[in-house]
C-alpha cells in the first residue's frame, strides 16, 4: 500500500519546535494517528480528527547546526582513525614519556667520587708529591656536592 500525501496537508517543522507545535494540535482536537520513519531519517507524524474530517502530516526536519556538527565530530574521528593507520604502517616508534629517575644524595656522591677517579688517574702520581700522602677521593668527591646533598648525606 502506497500513502499519497497532498502538499496542502505537509506541514515542516524544525526539531526543537516539534514539542510545541505537538501540544497545539492537541489542543486543537487533532490526535497522533500514526508515526512513519524512514530509513534516510525522516520523521512523518500523521495526525487527525478522531470523526476522520481533517488530516495534517507533520515532517520532523533535523536542525541543520546539529547535523553539521554530528559530520564534523565524524570527520575529526576519521581523521584520528587514519592519523593511527598511518602511525602503524609507516613503523615508527612511539616514545612513551617515562618519568625520569631522581638521583639520591648516595648515587649523586657515587657519580661524583666515579669521575674524579677517571678525571684524577694521570695524576695520581703526583698528587701524593702535593698533599703529602694519597689524596682521599671520597672526601674530595664530598666536598664538590652541593650543601642540601651533604647535609642529606650526613643525616
Amino acid at each position: 500500500m502506497t500513502n499519497m500525501m497532498k502538499l496542502n496537508q505537509l506541514t515542516e517543522v524544525g526539531a526543537d519546535t516539534l514539542p510545541k507545535f505537538q501540544r497545539l494540535l492537541v489542543k486543537l482536537g487533532l490526535e497522533l494517528a500514526e508515526v512513519i520513519e524512514y530509513d534516510g531519517g525522516e520523521t512523518y507524524e500523521i495526525w487527525s480528527r478522531p470523526d476522520g474530517s481533517q488530516q495534517t502530516i507533520i515532517k520532523a526536519m533535523e536542525d541543520q547546526t546539529t547535523s553539521s556538527n554530528a559530520i564534523v565530530s565524524e570527520i575529526i574521528d576519521c581523521w584520528f582513525e587514519l592519523r593511527a593507520i598511518k602511525d602503524l604502517l609507516t613503523g615508527e616508534e612511539v616514545e612513551i614519556a617515562v618519568p625520569e629517575k631522581h638521583q639520591t644524595p648516595y648515587e649523586k656522591f657515587l657519580e661524583i667520587m666515579h669521575n674524579q677517579k677517571a678525571e684524577l688517574a694521570d695524576a695520581m702520581e703526583v698528587l701524593p708529591q702535593i698533599f703529602g700522602k694519597d689524596p682521599d677521593l671520597e672526601l674530595l668527591s664530598f666536598y664538590e656536592l652541593d650543601e642540601d646533598t651533604r647535609q642529606a648525606l650526613t643525616h
